[in-house]
Order: structure tokens, then sequence, then C-alpha cells
């Protein structure tokens, strides 16, 4: 399951299904990297709906982080020193 099965017709066909309704920031070769990167970690064919819902996750992940970064006190974390 290399690059050739992630740029067939089929799978450009159904990435485009699935990316209708997506954020903007999710593009058709975001699809096709995630799908590329993550495929040998998985067992089962993963799917451009598969890989929308990784990228949606790592996405709220750093919306995550943002917000905790935002909310950080400066200077409230002392260092420990040795």
């Amino acid at each position: 399951m290399g690059v050739e099965h992630h740029s067939s017709k089929r799978m450009r066909r159904e990435i485009a299904e699935v990316l209708t309704g997506a954020p903007t920031w999710i593009t058709e070769d975001l699809v096709v990297n995630t799908l590329e990167t993550w495929q040998p970690h998985y067992r089962e064919r993963l799917t451009a709906s598969g890989a929308i819902e990784i990228l949606l996750s790592v996405g709220n992940f750093f919306d995550v982080l943002e917000q905790t970064d935002d909310e950080a006190v400066p200077g409230s974390c002392e260092s420990v020193e040795s």
C-alpha cells in the first residue's frame, strides 16, 4: 500500500467525497500524506475518512495546547535548582 495505492483514481474520488464539509486546512494532499504516513502502523486499510479523523484529532490536540499556553501565567513555574 504505497504511494500508488493512495494516489489511485478511486482513492482520489474517496478523498474528494470526504473533504466535503471538512475544514479548509485539510487538503487532498494532506489526506494522501496522512494515509502514506500512518498506513504502515495499521493492519487494516486506512480510508480517507480515517485520515480525516486522524487530522481532526491532531488539530484538536493543537487547539488544546494553544489554549493551555494562552492560559498559562508567566513565571508561574519555578525552576528547581540543584
